[in-house]
């Protein structure tokens, strides 16, 4: 019993640690730009130490990752506030716009720029972009295979299949966003073009 109490509190330190050192972090880069933060200047502003910090990240870049996976698990939690009284269309468009809204207010520009290059430039197969066990993928397709049973949505498609068409929908509109430096309004723009495409996949 003292042992896993012992190891109950250390776990829960080590989690206080990591979040201590995740939220400093991003308070750095909003302050002074991603580019300008290193490592010694977020242990120093997190108060801890090149061992804590890299026991939990493995770079600067893993920051901006981790913000990506507390945002998926928000994901979940704005699905679940959406009501199930309403048609899975709707619920795919409200759904849709929340995540542009994400990616525009909490994300950022500057952030999601780093995300798309250095994920592009990680030569390996582990992306967690097109990680499909994300909330992002899994939503997205719940609503979609919720659709088609209810003959709101055709199946000449895979629910899954449809999911994947969407999503890299969504991220070609933010990466095109990022191109061009926010000059468009994220949400309007993504959720016209989306629009086409939900369009196109109703039945009729």
């Amino acid at each position: 019993m003292y042992n896993n109490k012992k190891m109950t509190n250390r776990y829960r330190k080590a989690l206080e640690t990591k979040q201590r050192i995740f939220e400093c972090a991003v308070k750095l880069f909003s302050d002074r730009g991603y580019k300008n933060v290193s490592v010694d200047d977020i242990i120093l502003e997190s108060n801890s130490s090149k061992g804590a910090f890299y026991n939990h990240f493995s770079s600067k870049n893993q920051i901006i990752m981790e913000g990506f996976k507390q945002i998926d698990q928000y994901y979940e939690e704005f699905f679940a506030s959406i009501s199930s009284e309403i048609s899975s269309v709707k619920r795919l468009q409200l759904f849709i716009n929340e995540c542009f809204n994400v990616i525009n207010n909490q994300v950022g520009l500057e952030n999601i720029s780093i995300v798309y290059s250095t994920q592009i430039e990680n030569l390996d197969d582990n992306k967690y972009l097109l990680d499909k066990n994300r909330n992002l993928y899994k939503i997205i397709e719940k609503i979609i295979y919720e659709g088609q049973e209810n003959n709101e949505i055709k199946k000449n498609f895979l629910s899954k299949d449809i999911s994947i068409m969407l999503i890299t929908l969504i991220r070609g509109v933010v990466y095109d966003w990022c191109l061009n430096k926010g000059k468009f309004k994220l949400g309007n723009y993504g959720n016209q073009i989306i629009s086409i495409f939900v369009n196109s996949i109703l039945e009729d």
